[in-house]
């Protein structure tokens, strides 16, 4: 199967909008991740393509991992911050603040109580802005 950050970025928004519409914060909370990560991922791929297994969607360096963590070291946000968002901050610049530092993949094994809506709301305002900041990278022809 070939990755699609672009798509798998809009399935798992339109999917979280469903469920939080639903009051299901949990399973809306890890859509509106997924999503914001793919929404990096497709902005990285687009300004560099050469950074990205096409096979995949693995970054061809190891020095973060794959999603937002509470280690910026390793955070994808973080990543992206150093290495991406100057290029854009001009015109298109990222939200000023990490609103996933307290997101993690992990917490999918989590009990749902564990997540509430003011929490997922957050994510959905920061989701909403990086969909948005993608389509106008792409309305302005930033990235292909």
């Amino acid at each position: 199967m070939k990755v699609d950050f672009n798509n798998a970025a809009q399935r798992h928004y339109f999917d979280a909008e469903l469920l939080y519409d639903n009051s299901r914060w949990a399973n809306a909370d890890q859509l509106y991740g997924l999503s914001s990560e793919c929404v990096l991922k497709r902005i990285i791929s687009g300004l560099d393509p050469a950074s990205v297994e096409s096979s995949t969607g693995d970054f061809k360096t190891k020095s973060h991992r794959k999603h937002f963590d509470q280690d910026v070291t390793k955070d994808l946000w973080n990543y992206f911050s150093i290495n991406f968002a100057g290029r854009l901050a001009a015109n298109h610049p990222l939200p000023n603040n990490n609103e996933f530092s307290d997101w993690d993949i992990f917490q999918r094994y989590v009990h749902d109580n564990c997540i509430d809506q003011q929490r997922t709301a957050v994510h959905r305002s920061i989701t909403i802005s990086l969909q948005n900041l993608l389509q106008q990278l792409f309305t302005d022809g930033v990235i292909q």
